[in-house]
């Protein structure tokens, strides 16, 4: 058995307890929220395999964030205790449409910088710049500094002859020209 607060439509909140350890919030008698043992928390599942579980059994959108401040878009922060381990995941700046990956420059998450990889509404990906213009859109460097290494391929193969290939092709065609590079001699 587990300790329940239950909200039902005839008798308001009722409470059962137990002791399993185990915490359930209820509506109309089914599990809504589980805290287990673990503290593992589960929303649409009694029993959380992970530190938070969300399930979701109908075709809405599992979570939803908004902003109530047109300012500053909704979105996701992952703030950990290193400034370069700090991302967030959203509309930071209230473009309609755009999916931003963004680092915090701050300790705590508070400021971020421009974008390091952005999704527009077009689908085109951005990776150092925030309006690609293609479908993936790369941009390291600077003015004035020189060839820069931006995109790297890497079949990790360890024999001669191994290598990574860039294919090209049309519709279903799994033939096409290719640029490829192969190892000569391996560093292993």
């Amino acid at each position: 058995m587990t300790t329940t607060i239950n909200a039902s439509t005839s008798a308001g909140l009722i409470n059962t307890a137990d002791t399993s350890g185990i915490l359930q919030l209820q509506t109309a008698g089914t599990a809504a929220v589980t805290i287990d043992t673990s503290a593992n928390v589960g929303i649409g599942t009694a029993s959380p395999g992970y530190r938070l579980q969300v399930v979701n059994s109908t075709s809405t959108a599992i979570i939803g964030i908004d902003s109530a401040n047109d300012n500053s878009g909704a979105g996701i922060a992952f703030l950990g205790s290193n400034t370069t381990k700090n991302w967030f995941i959203g509309n930071q700046y209230n473009v309609s449409g755009v999916l931003e990956f963004t680092r915090s420059t701050t300790n705590g998450g508070s400021t971020f910088t421009t974008p390091d990889m952005v999704i527009d509404s077009s689908g085109n990906v951005g990776i150092g710049t925030s309006s690609p213009g293609y479908k993936l859109d790369v941009s390291a460097g600077s003015s004035g500094s020189g060839v820069v290494n931006t995109f790297r391929l890497q079949n990790v193969g360890t024999t001669i002859g191994d290598g990574a290939k860039i294919l090209f092709t049309a519709g279903a065609s799994t033939d096409g020209a290719g640029i490829s590079s192969t190892g000569v001699s391996l560093n292993v």
